[in-house]
């Protein structure tokens, strides 16, 4: 909290403003760094669901391209539609809801409105290989910094200051 409390004001006298007229994007920032790689991630998870919804082409390059999504719900959704994908030649929205009620999920309700939520948004890019691409670059690399956080966490847990300090040190040499 205190990191995150000096981080706000830091924002605040950089920006010279108070924290009512600082773009919530940076607000979120400033208060959970960690954050913007979760958008991110989201964002091109939530990019490559959607075209997977209406090109036979994105499912393909799920399956053979990306290993699972980070965000339980887009792992989820995914799975729902290669398995309705297995028995029927097109993805049909509301059938593929139907499947998601009839099934025995705890979070049905959740899947399912986020399924009709990805379905009707208009701010997705137009299907190009290159989307897909571009979305599975982003998916690794955000992970991968995701990963290095949770690995540097763990190994600095209970270690003094000065430990803390070599494991980063080292941890950042191997890491390029």
């Amino acid at each position: 909290k205190t990191i995150a409390n000096a981080r706000a004001k830091k924002l605040v006298e950089e920006e010279n403003t108070n924290l009512d007229i600082i773009d919530p994007a940076n607000i979120i920032s400033a208060f959970h760094p960690e954050r913007k790689e979760l958008r991110r991630l989201e964002k091109a998870e939530r990019e490559i669901l959607y075209h997977m919804l209406s090109h036979e082409d994105a499912i393909k390059f799920y399956e053979q391209s990306i290993d699972g999504f980070y965000s339980t719900i887009n792992r989820e959704i995914a799975n729902y539609i290669l398995e309705y994908r297995l028995h029927h030649d097109k993805i049909d929205i509301s059938g593929l809801i139907t499947e998601i009620e009839i099934s025995e999920a705890v979070n049905k309700d959740k899947l399912k409105n986020e399924l009709d939520a990805l379905a009707s948004e208009k701010t997705h890019l137009p299907f190009t290989p290159r989307v897909l691409e571009d979305c599975k670059k982003v998916i690794d690399q955000e992970r991968s910094n995701l990963d290095f956080k949770q690995r540097i966490a763990q190994a600095t847990l209970g270690k003094t200051e000065e430990e803390k300090a070599r494991i980063i040190a080292d941890n950042l040499r191997n890491k390029k």
